[in-house]
């Protein structure tokens, strides 16, 4: 069971539970799911649960899954808008990122201009220094 809600898409799911030796099953456990649609179609799941009773019925589990992601987005909106954000930002940075310029098409591969060794490994010292200013901020902040 799906459905759309508050712009995610909700599902409701159950998984069977065998309790006997034969395998069948007796019981269903309650599941659900909380994704977003991207506009070109990519679904990103948010969250996953399971949830911890069980039905006797697979519809009333599926129904129940349902619900449950309904409440928990309901008790959780303001951070699963914060999460579907941060989805569509990375999706956006992937596909800019992934794009070439077209400045790299016209030069000939004899003309790129090569770097210096040197300022190689002068780019790598700075960029550690900068995590390592980073990290002790971070940790500046938790003490």
């Amino acid at each position: 069971m799906n459905e759309e809600y508050r712009g995610l898409r909700l599902y409701g799911g159950c998984e069977p539970i065998s309790e006997t030796l034969l395998g069948q099953v007796t019981q269903w456990r309650p599941t659900g799911c909380i994704a977003y649609k991207h506009r070109t179609g990519l679904i990103t799941e948010l969250t996953r649960f399971q949830f911890p009773m069980t039905c006797d019925d697979e519809n009333v589990a599926k129904c129940f899954g349902l619900e449950v992601a309904r409440i928990l987005l309901d008790s959780r909106f303001r951070d699963f808008a914060i999460g579907r954000y941060e989805s569509e930002k990375r999706r956006i940075q992937e596909v800019v990122g992934g794009q070439r310029t077209g400045d790299d098409k016209r030069l000939p591969a004899d003309e790129k201009l090569q770097k210096d060794p040197q300022d190689q490994r002068d780019e790598t010292q700075d960029k550690s220094q900068n995590q390592a200013s980073i990290l002790h901020v971070h940790v500046e902040n938790l003490i």
